[in-house]
């Protein structure tokens, strides 16, 4: 239950954000077969209602020893996911249940065909919800839903426009996990043998360049054999 400030006396100006949260939460438990009244507002300006309000709350569930909660919250990276699972679980709710919503906590990333794998994305995601992973000559973007916040900071970032992202909630992606968004493999320097770039990212440049004589040494050399070439 939530005792908000009255929308025009909001010190911080953000009571619609409040307002969108908790919009948020109760479509999530209707979605999950659960009691939307859950979640809501009580009116702190009329005492007497809200007394009564108070007085039909269910009681809290507690277990163990001492009056301790049954699960702490985890605020870690991935502590929200599991909280929801865990309460599409305690429902009973099947686990292909999607909420679109602007107020979800999550977002689910897509890559459409052109990416050339620079990790520009990954770089800008402050999750670490995007990453880069190398084995071998394979590198692969891959995207953990568990730790996407929806903030959109990634897709602004990608220099082929190709990165797309919804704040949505869906209960299959967050059970699956990590997922391989892109993969492609590297080329390796004929000098040393480091890596120079994805085969897409070179693809491009020669796409960009066109004839121009750095062409050779920028696709078949690293970044310090290039030098040490020049």
């Amino acid at each position: 239950g939530l005792l908000p400030c009255p929308k025009e006396a909001c010190r911080f100006g953000r009571r619609d954000a409040v307002d969108g949260t908790v919009d948020y939460c109760r479509q999530l438990l209707r979605a999950l077969d659960g009691s939307p009244d859950s979640v809501r507002f009580f009116d702190g300006t009329d005492p007497v209602a809200l007394a009564g309000a108070l007085a039909v709350l269910p009681a809290p569930e507690f277990g163990g020893s001492a009056g301790r909660p049954r699960a702490a919250p985890r605020f870690a990276p991935g502590g929200p996911a599991e909280a929801i699972l865990g309460l599409a679980e305690r429902h009973g709710a099947v686990a292909d249940r999607v909420l679109t919503h602007p107020r979800s906590p999550f977002g689910v990333v897509a890559v459409q065909d052109g990416c050339t794998g620079c990790g520009a994305c990954a770089s800008a995601c402050p999750a670490a919800a995007l990453g880069v992973e190398r084995e071998g000559d394979v590198v692969s973007l891959c995207f953990d839903p568990r730790r996407c916040i929806g903030c959109g900071e990634c897709a602004p970032v990608c220099p082929e426009r190709v990165v797309r992202i919804e704040k949505v909630t869906d209960l299959r992606r967050l059970a699956e996990g990590k997922r391989v968004l892109h993969r492609d493999r590297e080329v390796r320097c004929l000098t040393c043998g480091a890596a120079v770039a994805p085969r897409a990212m070179l693809e491009r440049i020669r796409g960009l360049l066109g004839t121009d004589p750095a062409l050779s040494a920028i696709t078949r050399y690293c970044a310090d054999c290039r030098g040490t070439l020049l």
